[in-house]
């Protein structure tokens, strides 16, 4: 059975390629260009898991935030990496990042569930990256696989190689 590969050209309409009718050089291009497209899914996935947690570490937040005394000194975020000093005035209410810096205010019974579907669609797409991260990988196995069948099979192509790695 030879071996097939999909082409990333567009996600609408996708087109397989036998492997085995491609040439060394071919095979190697496509190795390289599949190294690079799962990278970039890696990246993709450690971005999306470090915003899942950012989330969950504010549904936390919510919930200790309700417990705190009024009057509380807190630290309070103005960015991601400048805090200042605060005194808790309220309890009941938090602002919640909607998307493209706005803000709305939210009793922390609807913050958590603001944070919660925000972090369902992370894991969601966290899912989707990970499933094509899987497909990636399993193509790029399938394409050293042929590499090497061909290098076994032409000697010559084996001996080439090896003359181009000194």
């Amino acid at each position: 059975e030879s071996e097939r590969v999909m082409s990333a050209s567009s996600s609408s309409s996708s087109s397989s390629v036998s492997l085995h009718a491609l040439s060394f050089p071919q095979l190697n291009a496509l190795k390289e260009s599949s190294e690079v497209e799962m990278e970039h899914l890696k990246n993709s996935l450690t971005q999306l898991s470090a915003v899942r947690n950012r989330l969950q570490m504010g549904r936390v937040a919510v919930e200790e935030l309700k417990k705190t005394e009024i009057g509380t000194e807190i630290m309070v975020p103005l960015s991601q990496s400048v805090l200042v000093r605060g005194t808790l005035a309220a309890n009941d209410r938090v602002l919640v990042d909607i998307g493209t810096g706005l803000y709305v205010s939210k009793d922390d019974e609807g913050a958590r569930a603001a944070l919660r579907r925000q972090i369902d669609v992370v894991e969601k797409n966290m899912s989707q990256v990970q499933t094509e991260l899987g497909e990636r990988t399993k193509q790029h196995h399938a394409i050293v696989v042929s590499m090497q069948e061909k290098l076994q099979a032409d000697p010559e192509l084996m001996q080439s190689m090896r003359m181009s790695n000194k």
